[in-house]
């Protein structure tokens, strides 16, 4: 079953950081969060996360970027709108930090995701450029 965008976890972060909203997705891990700024909820997520935001605040576009984060490698995409930016992620993979060959078996598959989210995202842009190109919407 393939998971759209819908399904993914979203965050909606005010000008100031602070989480304003979420969907069902997202729910149940920022339920006692709203109001507070994202980075006390979610400790060590700043230097991670806050030079994207602001990138996307000041060019005023959506950035994806694949981060990693307590054990997890996931797929980040910030859409702005206005002051306020939707915060989205996909987990790509759980790193396995029990034995070696977990390890090894876990990074291999989360490079693999890597790659395909990388080649997608290519193939979206060049997609878009040949609209500007040509002039469609």
């Amino acid at each position: 079953m393939a998971v759209t965008v819908e399904d993914l976890p979203s965050v909606l972060l005010d000008e100031t950081d602070r989480i304003v909203g979420a969907n069902a997705a997202a729910g149940h891990w920022v339920a006692d969060h709203l109001g507070e700024l994202v980075f006390d909820s979610f400790p060590g997520i700043e230097t991670l996360l806050r030079p994207h935001l602001e990138r996307a605040r000041r060019q005023g576009r959506s950035l994806e970027f694949a981060a990693f984060y307590k054990g997890a490698v996931g797929h980040v995409t910030l859409t702005p709108s206005g002051t306020m930016v939707a915060v989205t992620w996909e987990v790509l993979e759980v790193l396995d930090t029990q034995t070696l060959d977990g390890l090894r078996s876990s990074l291999e598959s989360a490079i693999a995701k890597l790659d395909a989210a990388g080649h997608a995202l290519e193939r979206n842009r060049v997609r878009d450029s040949l609209r500007v190109v040509v002039g469609g919407a």
